[in-house]
C-alpha cells in the first residue's frame, strides 16, 4: 500500500509541476503554443527521482517540494495573497526552500503605493517560516536532548566543489536545456521578471553554498 501511495505522489507531483509551468509560460507569453516547453520539467524530475544513486524509487521527497514550489510560483505570479499564504505552510513543511517564493512574490508585485503593505505581508510569512523552522529543528532535526546537532555550514566543502569540473558539467547537463528553451521566450519576459529571476537565483545559490551540498544538484531543481 505504501509503495503505491508513493507512486501516486510521484504522478501528482509531476502533473502539478508541468501544469503550473505551462500556466506560467502562457501568462508570460500570452500565447499557448509554447505549452510543450513545460514537458521539459520531466527531465529535471527524472534526474531527481531515478538517476541519483542509492535512492529508493518509493521515497521521492524532492518531487513534492518541486510541485509545491511550482504552485507557490504560480500564486506569486497571480498575486493572490490569501491563497499564497495558505499554500506556503505545507510547502515549508515539505522543504524550507519554499521561503524563496516569498521573495518572488515581493519582487513581482512591489510598488511605491503598496510597499508598506507588502513588507508587512512578507515579514509575516518570514516570521511564520521562522516558527516552522524552529519546530522542525526541535522535533525533527534534533528529536531528543542527546541527539547531535546537524551541521549546516558546508562552506569549506563547497569551495572544493566549485573547482570540480564534474559539478559544472552536471549542472549544465541537468538544467542547461532550460536556459536553451528560455531563448525563444526571452522577448516576452518583462524587465521586472528578469530582475526577479536574477535576484532569486543569486540568493538561492549563495544560501545553498553555505547550507547545502552543491554536488547534489537537486538543490537547484525548484
Amino acid at each position: 500500500v505504501e509503495n503505491w501511495y508513493m507512486v501516486l505522489m510521484v504522478i501528482v507531483s509531476l502533473m502539478t509541476t508541468v501544469y503550473c509551468t505551462a500556466y506560467l509560460i502562457e501568462r508570460v507569453t500570452g500565447a499557448s503554443q509554447y505549452h510543450w516547453i513545460a514537458l521539459a520539467q520531466f527531465l529535471c524530475c527524472y534526474f531527481n527521482f531515478i538517476l541519483v544513486l542509492n535512492r529508493s524509487l518509493f521515497y521521492p521527497y524532492d518531487l513534492p517540494s518541486l510541485a509545491s514550489f511550482a504552485v507557490l510560483t504560480c500564486l506569486a505570479f497571480i498575486g493572490n495573497y490569501w491563497l499564497f499564504a495558505i499554500a506556503f505552510v505545507p510547502a515549508v513543511l515539505t522543504r524550507e526552500t519554499a521561503v524563496f517564493a516569498v521573495l518572488i512574490f515581493f519582487l513581482l508585485h512591489v510598488r511605491r503605493d503598496n510597499l508598506r503593505a507588502l513588507l508587512l505581508y512578507s515579514t509575516g510569512l518570514a516570521a511564520a517560516f521562522g516558527v516552522l523552522k524552529y519546530l522542525l529543528y526541535r522535533w525533527l532535526y534534533r528529536p531528543c536532548p542527546d541527539c547531535p546537532i546537524i551541521a549546516l555550514d558546508k562552506l569549506s566543502y563547497n569551495f572544493t566543489q566549485l573547482l570540480n569540473p564534474l559539478f559544472w558539467i552536471s549542472i549544465a547537463s541537468v538544467f542547461g536545456y532550460l536556459w536553451i528553451l528560455l531563448i525563444p521566450l526571452w522577448p516576452w519576459i518583462s524587465r521586472r521578471l528578469r530582475w526577479t529571476l536574477a535576484v532569486t537565483a543569486t540568493l538561492w545559490f549563495l544560501v545553498m553554498f553555505r547550507s547545502g551540498i552543491l554536488r547534489e544538484v537537486r538543490l537547484f531543481a525548484e
